[in-house]
């Protein structure tokens, strides 16, 4: 975080994730809500509730990163679409990846795909 008076001050926030991972709150050192969101099936961010205006929380989909400019998702190695469900770069590695060089996973609550490479079911915890 960049302070008004142009200095930068470092500050310590957790983030809340879901059980296949997906951020739902954010919050500061000292426990206090400062962010959390809604999403729908394919990781589209459908409400988002900042608690203070400095809150800022870019992550989506396990790995994904929110691009603000485009409203896509990066994901390492292409971007994902949350309104499609799907990737907009075809598979860099090919039919490795599957048939479908564009598929995200069939189920979201069950599948992740943290590279953008290939999708593997969830580690329980």
């Amino acid at each position: 975080m960049v302070a008004e008076d142009g200095e930068s001050r470092q500050q310590t926030h957790y983030f809340h994730c879901d059980q296949i991972g997906i951020p739902r709150e954010m919050t500061d050192k000292d426990g206090k809500l400062l962010w959390f969101g809604n999403y729908t099936g394919w990781g589209r961010l459908k409400e988002e509730t900042k608690v203070t205006d400095s809150a800022y929380q870019p992550f989506r989909l396990q790995n994904q990163y929110a691009d603000r400019e485009t409203g896509l998702h990066y994901n390492f190695f292409r971007y994902y679409e949350p309104d499609a469900g799907r990737f907009v770069n075809q598979d860099p590695i090919g039919l490795e990846g599957g048939k479908n060089f564009y598929s995200y996973s069939s189920n979201t609550t069950k599948w992740i795909d943290i590279l953008g490479l290939c999708v593997k079911e969830a580690e329980k915890n």
